[in-house]
């Protein structure tokens, strides 16, 4: 997201190009997590499951966080003009 640093130059269009990009790849990772989680429930009898799902919530916290200032960000973006 370097170049949002330089979004007077680049242009509100494209910032607002980049800033979809982000949240749809945060997107895409949040429905791998999700996907993850989904499969890992079928099988919660090895020691290690409770450590799995502490990973994949911390990337799916992650990933929401990335999308909430994508929206955030795009909505900024709208009060600029």
């Amino acid at each position: 997201m370097l170049r949002l640093f330089f979004g007077h130059t680049l242009g509100a269009d494209a910032c607002r190009v980049l800033l979809r990009q982000a949240k749809g790849e945060a997107e895409r990772r949040l429905g791998q997590f999700q996907a993850i989680r989904a499969e890992l429930a079928t099988d919660p009898h090895t020691k290690h499951h409770p450590y799995w799902l502490l990973t994949i919530s911390a990337g799916e916290h992650t990933a929401r966080a990335a999308i909430a200032w994508a929206d955030e960000s795009l909505a900024a973006l709208g009060q600029l003009q």
